[in-house]
């Protein structure tokens, strides 16, 4: 393979897992109770709230689309710096999908309250966490090749002495 086509299936990567975790940010990140299934309970069909990721987050999904643009960035500029700057802050949404994923939101709250008794629900994790960690995923690893190629171009060569 050459270095040429290494570049290009490193931006390629790149570019993917960019539009992997803007994509995610549609997909449910959590879902209360029995992961958003039906349930029946007293003979009444209720069905449990599901949430993306805007709905579920104020903060930080707002800086997972903005990291999710940077990493398309990363891809277009082709520039070093960007693309070291890009695989730190994707590191760190990384650990923020994963930690969303093995600890989804508390969403606990009362399904219904009749006479005699109440339905309380938990939260679980949804698809969109794990699209984010497969796109942040597949971007880092479009990094790391891109790194390396960008290292491997920037060695100095010997000059033999003679």
């Amino acid at each position: 393979m050459t270095k040429a086509t290494r570049a290009r299936a490193a931006v390629a990567l790149i570019a993917a897992g960019g539009v992997a975790l803007f994509v995610s940010l549609f997909l449910t990140w959590s879902a209360t109770g029995l992961n958003g299934h039906v349930l029946v309970a007293f003979g009444a069909l209720d069905r449990l709230p599901k949430r993306t990721g805007w709905e579920t987050y104020s903060l930080a999904d707002v800086l997972m689309a903005v990291l999710a643009a940077m990493l398309v960035l990363a891809a277009i500029v082709r520039n070093r710096a960007v693309r070291v700057v890009v695989a730190i802050l994707a590191l760190g949404g990384l650990a923020f999908a994963i930690h969303a994923l093995v600890d989804p939101p508390t969403l606990a709250r009362v399904n219904r309250v009749r006479p005699g008794f109440v339905l309380l629900f938990g939260s679980a994790a949804g698809a969109g966490e794990i699209v984010a960690i497969a796109g942040i995923g597949v971007a880092l690893t479009g990094l790391v090749v891109a790194l390396l190629i960008d290292q491997s171009g920037a060695r100095p060569r010997r000059v033999a002495e003679g």
